[in-house]
């Protein structure tokens, strides 16, 4: 089983135990040791491997202990801070891991956790002393294979810290960029709009005209989107065509996949699957929107739950189907044949999903 088979099974037990880990003791069984075990192989009942408790004294204060240690010839080598499932984990802010970890000279990685999202860190920046910002982050609700790719990276058997190290600088920047172009397309700076009217404007750059430029730079990002969907599910589904036999592919959510005639994820499935993540975006949160595979049909679910269906996928025969559900869960089949079919549902598939949060308010 690769690490994508057990990143999978582990998102089906948070998925499963998280309304159950309401302390940080619970969080750690049910949640952390998992991961440590399952996803990283390491023996969690081993003292060789892995020291619950270990001890950090961090200068005059003795006794300070980090919740896991990750061990190699006796010495920790990463260090792992975890706090209850329901902590929202701010990225600047694990100061005991930072102290930690500038207390621990054979440290190489810190880890924050609240057992459903990791943050990684190490100390790219300056010798023995933990980076500000991790340079990787899984999170378990809504795994990025990019993610799970270079968290395998961490699984005992292929551990290189030289190797991690390597690449991880990369990864924090090109993460740290991410965040400040989505934050720039979806609210633009005056810098940035003024940066993108010096590339397309040559007149004068009045308070009025840099106003109308920014509203015109918000409606430019939500058409680029659109169209990157648009080319890359019509791309999937006319692959899926030529072959005329979907194939095995990496699929975003949960599921089983078999190449032995069974369930079978497609390039067009996860591309539509993303499409719809993008029209309930601002609806709802959406890490709490999943993807289910089936044999005649996939499926997009709230919060994993298949009393939740928002949408199914039934891209099988030549001619493809979208299903929107009613408020009586009642399926509406609607042929599809690019992502422009998907967006003439949009106001179907935002219904449905705010229509479970309304009815759980009124229960």
């Amino acid at each position: 089983m690769d690490i994508s088979d057990r990143v999978r099974d582990l998102v089906d037990r948070v998925s499963k135990q998280l309304p159950h880990a309401q302390t940080e003791e619970a969080t750690k069984l049910a949640l952390i040791n998992p991961f440590i075990r399952e996803v990283l192989g390491y023996n969690t009942a081993d003292l060789s491997e892995v020291v619950p408790e270990y001890t950090a004294d961090i200068g005059a204060k003795r006794g300070e202990k980090v919740d896991y240690a990750i061990m190699r010839d006796g010495k920790p080598l990463i260090l792992i801070e975890a706090k209850k499932a329901a902590t929202v984990l701010q990225e600047e802010e694990p100061i005991q891991l930072y102290r930690y970890f500038t207390a621990t000279p054979s440290a190489r990685f810190g880890i924050y956790t609240n057992g459903v999202r990791y943050l990684f860190y190490s100390d790219l920046d300056d010798t023995n002393l933990m980076d500000r910002l991790p340079f990787l982050v899984l999170d378990l609700l809504d795994p990025d294979p990019r993610v799970v790719e270079e968290v395998a990276r961490f699984v005992k058997n292929e551990f290189d810290p030289d190797r991690i190290r390597a690449s991880a600088n990369t990864l924090k920047y090109t993460r740290a960029l991410k965040e400040v172009l989505h934050a720039e397309l979806g609210d633009p700076s005056q810098e940035f709009v003024r940066l993108l009217m010096n590339r397309v404007y040559s007149g004068r750059k009045s308070a009025d005209r840099l106003n109308e430029f920014t509203q015109m730079t918000k409606t430019a990002a939500s058409e680029l989107i659109r169209d990157e969907l648009r080319g890359t599910l019509n791309s999937a589904l006319a692959r899926d065509d030529a072959r005329g036999k979907p194939q095995v592919e990496e699929k975003p959510g949960i599921g089983e996949e078999r190449d032995d005639g069974g369930i079978v994820t497609t390039e067009a499935e996860i591309a539509a699957y993303y499409a719809v993540k993008s029209i309930l975006n601002g609806v709802v949160d959406v890490k709490r929107v999943f993807f289910r595979d089936a044999k005649t049909y996939s499926s997009v679910l709230l919060d994993n739950s298949n009393r939740k269906p928002i949408c199914r996928f039934r891209f099988e025969g030549k001619q493809k189907y979208i299903g929107t559900f009613d408020a009586e869960k009642a399926e509406t089949r609607l042929p599809v044949d690019d992502v422009d079919d998907i967006y003439q549902h949009v106001k179907a598939i935002q219904a449905t999903a705010k229509g479970y949060d309304a009815s759980e308010g009124n229960s």
